[in-house]
């Protein structure tokens, strides 16, 4: 393998990756709704479900699941599901924290909480159709056949080209959505708006995945 092939990849995906989709969304959600570590969490869960999808296409798994318009869907409303429940519940549970006048989470608390952000972001980044088929119709181009390594190996080490880009711009993302929430909210009021508006990205996150079929 050569340094052309990891350029090119990044060449053909970079403008795919900034242009803020429904993951950043997602993961700005998270980082309103609680917080930066949540929303660190949620780029690394993400970032780890993309490279299990490229992992898959490297097996060649991933065509097979993009040829199934089952299997597609299946996937689409997994994700949807877990989007919309995890919106509803920040929503619902948005004013809680008032009488504790906003203090931080015990460290249980905070770890479960992180936790649950990861794994959901986990399953989102997993289960997203356009992961698959972005990543089959592209990597399988870079690939050098007069190369000694394995085409199912060059398949997994260029996937990780765009899973890097992603985790580094979603990481930005969640940092700058976090600051915005830690430097405009100092009152209960603006916290509980602040928790609805982020469950309620989710909300519509998840909505468009489960309506989008393009």
């Amino acid at each position: 393998m050569s340094p052309v092939q990891f350029l090119g990849v990044a060449a053909a995906t970079v403008l795919l990756i900034l242009a803020p989709g429904p993951s950043v969304v997602f993961i700005v959600g998270q980082a309103l709704a609680r917080g930066r570590a949540a929303a660190l969490l949620s780029a690394a869960g993400n970032a780890i479900g993309a490279l299990i999808a490229g992992l898959l296409i490297a097996l060649g798994l991933g065509v097979l699941i993009t040829q199934s318009a089952l299997v597609v869907e299946v996937m689409r409303y997994v994700g949807a599901g877990v989007l919309i429940a995890l919106g509803a519940v920040a929503i619902a549970t948005a004013g809680r924290s008032d009488d504790a006048k906003s203090a931080p989470l015990p460290a249980a608390a905070a770890n479960r909480s992180g936790i649950k952000s990861f794994g959901a972001a986990l399953i989102v980044g997993l289960t997203n159709p356009k992961v698959y088929i972005i990543f089959a119709a592209l990597l399988p181009s870079f690939v050098d056949a007069s190369s000694s390594v394995p085409a199912p190996v060059q398949i997994a080490l260029l996937a990780m080209v765009p899973v890097a880009l992603g985790l580094i711009t979603d990481a930005a993302w969640a940092l700058g959505a976090s600051w915005a929430r830690s430097s405009i909210v100092n009152a209960p009021s603006r916290m509980r708006l602040f928790k609805r508006i982020g469950g309620g990205c989710l909300v519509a996150v998840g909505g468009y995945t489960a309506l989008h079929r393009g």
